[in-house]
Formats: C-alpha cells, sequence, structure tokens
C-alpha cells in the first residue's frame, strides 16, 4: 500500500464527517476505485447518502477526499447562509456545506450522471430536514441554452469546446446565469447572506468578469476554482472582484482554489502576490 494510499486511509478512519457506518461505505469506495464497476456506491453521512460512480470511483473518491478529507473548503463560513453551488458534482460540496451549518443550498450540475447521483443525495437530505434544491443546468454569463462536451472523467465536463479529455460526446444544456440566480435568491431570502461557490471548468470567466455588480450586493464570500484552460488570467477575476469590494483571503488548500470575502478586516494578502 503507498504512502498516499495510507495518508487517505487514516484520514478516514480519524475523519469527524463521517460516522462509523460512513467510514466503512468510503473504504469501500477507496478499495473499488480501479475497478470500473457498473454501480452506485453510498456514502452513509449525517445530512444524507452520497453516491459514488462505479465507473469513475477514481476521480469520483478524489473530489470526495478533496471536500471532506482536505478539507479544501474549511475557511468558508457556512453558518445559517445560503449556499449557491454553482458546478456541484454529485453534491459532495453540497452535503459539507449542510453538514457545517449552511441554510439551504441550492446546486447546479448540467452533466447527466452527476446530476442523477445529486439529485439522490438532494432527496435523502430533505428526508434529514435539509433544505437543498437543485437544477440540472450549467451556469454562465446568460440564460438560454450551451453546449456541453462530456468528459471521459466526471469532474471535467466543460462548456469549453477543444479539451483533451474531451469523450468527443456534446450535449445542448440548459443554462442559467449567474446575474439571475444571485437576483432571484436575493428576493426570496431578502438580507440572508449568500456564499457562491463556482467549479465550472473554465466557465468562471465569463461568470465572475460578466455579472452585473448589484448581483453581488448580498454575496459575503466567494470560492472558485481557476483552470489553466480558462479564457482570462486569473488576475483578472481577482481584480474585478477586488473592485466589487471583496479582499483576497488566501488560495485553498488546493492551489487552483481561491477565497475572497467581503468586509472582511482580517489581514489578506494583495493582490501582488498572487501568481499572475
Amino acid at each position: 500500500m503507498g504512502v498516499r494510499r495510507i495518508d487517505r486511509f487514516w484520514k478516514i478512519l480519524t475523519s469527524g464527517s463521517f460516522t462509523l457506518l460512513g467510514k466503512l461505505d468510503t473504504l469501500r469506495v477507496l478499495s473499488s476505485r480501479g475497478k470500473k464497476k457498473k454501480a452506485f456506491y453510498p456514502i452513509r453521512l449525517p445530512v444524507g447518502e452520497l453516491f459514488v460512480d462505479g465507473e469513475n470511483a477514481a476521480v469520483d473518491f478524489q473530489v470526495l477526499a478533496q471536500v471532506f478529507l482536505d478539507v479544501a473548503y474549511g475557511e468558508l463560513q457556512l453558518q445559517d447562509r445560503i449556499v449557491i453551488d454553482v458546478g456541484a458534482h454529485k453534491g459532495y460540496f453540497a452535503a459539507y456545506a449542510l453538514m457545517a451549518g449552511a441554510k439551504a443550498v441550492l446546486s447546479y450540475e448540467p452533466e447527466g450522471t452527476n446530476f442523477t447521483c445529486l439529485a439522490r443525495f438532494a432527496e435523502s437530505a430533505r428526508l434529514h430536514g435539509k433544505a437543498i434544491q437543485v437544477f440540472r443546468a450549467a451556469v454562465s454569463d446568460s440564460d438560454g441554452e450551451v453546449t456541453l462536451h462530456v468528459s471521459r472523467e466526471s469532474w471535467r465536463h466543460t462548456t469549453l469546446a477543444g479539451q483533451e479529455h474531451s469523450s468527443g460526446e456534446t450535449l445542448r444544456v440548459r443554462s442559467c446565469s449567474l446575474g439571475s440566480i444571485l437576483d432571484e435568491v436575493k428576493r426570496e431570502v431578502f438580507e440572508r447572506e449568500l456564499i457562491l461557490k463556482i467549479d465550472a471548468e473554465g466557465a468562471e470567466c465569463p461568470l465572475l468578469l460578466n455579472t452585473p455588480a448589484k448581483c453581488f450586493a448580498a454575496v459575503k464570500e466567494v470560492m472558485f476554482e481557476h483552470h489553466s484552460f480558462a479564457g482570462c488570467e486569473l488576475h483578472l477575476i481577482l481584480d474585478r472582484l477586488q473592485s466589487l469590494g471583496f479582499e483576497y483571503m488566501a488560495s485553498g488548500r488546493e492551489a487552483d482554489l481561491h477565497h475572497l470575502r467581503a468586509n472582511s478586516h482580517s489581514s489578506c494578502k494583495p493582490l501582488s502576490e498572487v501568481s499572475r
């Protein structure tokens, strides 16, 4: 057993996120990563059941580990806030947010298998008294439809053409603009603070550069992943968000994950220190 595998094994056993049954479920996934089995593996949590796709178990486990074992989103202040989850995958971050005290989660995911698992988690979470809504949709800077380029890996589906991991399959999917999402949530939950999490496989540029400034009024924290193939450089997004009153806190535990907070009095890293 390699060092990394031992580390993962130990983190599962000592994690406070999983119940005993959940730890057993996660160890089962860990041992099944290379089998490419046509099955869905449940992982029982205090807020419901997550699912891992046996045919993509290695990738799904990496996402699960990033969220629950590496605690990549641990700096977000989620308690009693509404979370907008863009690029929800199979609901792993949504589950983490609900466990961390989020008032409600709105999750957006355009790909079919991912959305099936996300919807199954949401159904189980509601049975545990949790507030979560899920939408089979991409999020962009406009409402309508976009082309989704399907990847062989469950975390790489993207609206950007020409990516090396594409399977060659494309789908036309519903698209919701980030501006309309933020405006609608603001109307429905007046004076409730919002958290915006974005993992949009390169679409973070139009989302964060083109969404009108007024739409960010209720957003208190943004955490987004910047991809090397995105259509803009990282500093353009950071400069735009800073101009809206957000302060750069730090890159996340994953180097391409970036966290900004509105109206923070914390000591923040200046943008000149961020890799461009």
